[in-house]
């Protein structure tokens, strides 16, 4: 077996583990994992896998977020409007910015921001 097709199916085999998961709130390592599910769709040509993360992040597009919700990690968002371009995420980017850019500096003793 070549390097690249044993690649592949390393791909393949931790995608498919992954989109076995439950997905419930943003923030606790879902990010980087729905970004590892849209590089693997790309990279395997399984529009499934990118199907998938964007059936997961559509509907907090339609709503506006309330203070409480974790953010959708910009990183999955943008990578949704390149390989989706009929995916409109610009609220949701923007809501990511302002509140990253309106949140307090944090300091010690006080709790982390990321909302």
């Amino acid at each position: 077996m070549t390097a690249r097709i044993e690649i592949a199916n390393a791909v393949e085999a931790v995608a498919a583990r992954t989109a076995s998961c439950r997905f419930t709130v943003w923030g606790f390592g879902e990010g980087p994992a729905l970004v590892g599910l849209l590089r693997a769709g790309r990279a395997l040509r399984r529009g499934d896998l990118i199907d998938l993360v964007a059936d997961l992040v559509a509907p907090s597009l339609r709503r506006r977020p309330e203070p409480t919700d974790h953010l959708v990690p910009v990183e999955v968002l943008l990578e949704l409007a390149r390989l989706r371009p009929g995916l409109d995420v610009r609220d949701a980017v923007a809501h990511f910015v302002h509140a990253v850019t309106r949140a307090p500096r944090p300091y010690a003793g006080r709790p982390r921001v990321h909302r």
